[in-house]
């Protein structure tokens, strides 16, 4: 029974579907099969790979939200990567191999 507190398909849900795909595609590439057991195995495989993307899907869509939510609330590696671009800004106005800034070079 899937919780009901965790929106959409669950990551045992997607285990368990996992499994069963591989295990159709270990029987279709066995060929010791009839027809109609391949068939069988072939729809066995596609329903699990709909369940597996419907899990990945929701996963993506839960990590989407949180980052979104998060970037919201304030970033808090934001200040370094502007401050590293900021820094790389300077950096190009430094005179090469000298350490010091073109403008106190007098170049």
């Amino acid at each position: 029974m899937p919780d009901e507190n965790q929106p959409g398909p669950r990551l045992a849900d997607f285990e368990s579907e996992l499994a069963k795909l591989q295990s159709a595609i270990s029987r279709l590439e066995s060929a010791d099969m009839t027809l109609e057991e391949a068939f069988s195995q072939w729809e066995a495989g596609c329903t699990s790979y709909v369940a597996c993307r419907r899990v990945l899907e929701s996963a993506k869509s839960r990590i989407e939200i949180l980052a979104r939510t998060f970037s919201e609330e304030g970033d808090p590696w934001e200040p370094f990567e502007s401050e590293e671009r900021s820094q790389e800004g300077d950096a190009e106005d430094d005179v090469p191999g000298s350490g010091v800034p073109a403008e106190q070079d007098g170049r």
